[in-house]
């Protein structure tokens, strides 16, 4: 049985912050499945369900490089294994649930740092026997009210997930700017600002530090004290970026300056 741990958080989660995007996830797996209590913030996992047991809700956008189009679901390879993954995934406006998959922790498609999942009819079919119907699932997001949960009961009353979450990069007409020196992303624009747009945005590793930006597909600022960090998650088959176009040229390159980095390299990267 799962343990009694009270949330500890109130008010404190900004929704389209990297943890809060994932905690409004991890509410509507909640409501979805119905059978779930939830999990102390950072506990070592999110769900306790009387179905699948302990689950880890894991979440992705839908991920371009070139002609490729992929999910990639980041687990900490020395984190806890729970008895299931519960995988969702987004399309890349964070508009639309698309795929939701119940994956067994121990199964030999979880591997080291992840699950990546490709967005083909091969790549699919490989996990179909893990997919459920994503019907329910979709219409929770975009009705879920998230301001009556303890992390965001600071936030106007009545606004669903999808409403905080979602952006239209054609229609919306909010200037979104970012910091080129510290990546730090707002509405008002400072001395360091550059504007976030489709062909320009910030990168972050797996530990959501900031390492520079793509602009037109080219990397930019990636400097040498971050660069080994980010190596060890972007260079693994695909990039872990927040909305990857980057070309692929870029990423042989990158892989090129892999040989300054020799302890990046024995890890495994």
């Amino acid at each position: 049985m799962s343990e009694e741990l009270p949330q500890y958080i109130r008010g404190v989660l900004d929704p389209k912050s990297f943890s809060g995007r994932g905690t409004v996830i991890e509410y509507v797996v909640l409501e979805t499945m119905g059978d779930c209590t939830k999990q102390k913030f950072n506990y070592k996992y999110d769900l306790y369900s009387d179905k699948l047991g302990e689950i880890n809700v894991k979440s992705s956008l839908l991920k371009y490089i070139d002609n490729h189009q992929f999910w990639n679901f980041i687990i900490n390879p020395k984190g806890y294994v729970p008895d299931y993954y519960v995988c969702v995934a987004l399309d890349q406006y964070y508009a639309k649930l698309l795929h939701v998959w119940e994956i067994p922790g121990k199964s030999n498609v979880v591997r080291n740092k992840g699950i990546m999942i490709r967005n083909s009819e091969k790549g699919l079919e490989r996990f179909k026997e893990y997919e459920v119907d994503v019907s329910r699932y979709d219409e929770i997001y975009k009705t879920l009210d998230i301001t009556k949960y303890p992390e965001f009961n600071n936030l106007d009353k009545n606004e669903t997930s999808l409403s905080y979450l979602s952006y239209d990069w054609d229609k919306d007409p909010v200037i979104t700017y970012f910091n080129r020196e510290t990546g730090e992303v707002g509405t008002e624009k400072g001395e360091h600002s550059l504007e976030l747009d489709r062909d320009r945005y910030p990168l972050y590793d797996h530990d959501r530090v900031y390492c520079g930006y793509v602009e037109n597909g080219k990397f930019v600022d990636i400097c040498d004290e971050k660069f080994q960090s980010f190596l060890k998650y972007a260079l693994r088959g695909y990039p872990n970026f927040t909305s990857s176009r980057v070309k692929t040229e870029e990423i042989s390159r990158l892989k090129e300056l892999m040989a300054k980095y020799p302890d990046v390299v024995n890890e495994g990267v």
